[in-house]
């Protein structure tokens, strides 16, 4: 009767620990996606390359599901956790720099930003 007990809570934990991973992993990717929507709000339009940094952080973003629950994972088992922990650090590194790239790509082309936010003082005469 323990063993199953034991059995049991045991899938519980796992169940509970890929719960919590999954929704680690849905809300840092919402908050990606509401940071990259409101990045692109202020983007009129896009080039070759632009598309090409947007691709980079789609790349790293669908790593973080993984990353998220190799961690779970490892801090479940009590074994390298300081390993899984770099490789999600890792990762979430990668995509602010991705981030980072993108908006620089946008920042150095000013041509490409919306005129409403390049010159919001001059709204009333662009009309």
């Amino acid at each position: 009767m323990s063993d199953r007990g034991g059995r049991r809570a045991h899938q519980t934990s796992t169940v509970v620990c890929l719960a919590t991973t999954f929704t680690v992993s849905f809300l840092t990717i919402g908050i990606i996606w509401v940071n990259h929507h409101a990045q692109f709000e202020l983007v009129g339009s896009v080039d070759r390359p632009l598309l090409f940094f947007n691709l980079l952080l789609l790349m790293v973003v669908v790593l973080i599901p993984f990353t998220t629950g190799l961690l779970a994972e490892h801090l479940h088992a009590g074994a390298d956790q300081h390993i899984a922990a770099a490789v999600y650090s890792g990762t979430l590194l990668v995509m602010g720099l991705a981030f980072f790239a993108l908006w620089a790509r946008v920042a150095r082309r000013r041509h490409r930003l919306a005129v409403y936010y390049v010159f919001p003082t001059r709204r009333r005469e662009t009309g």
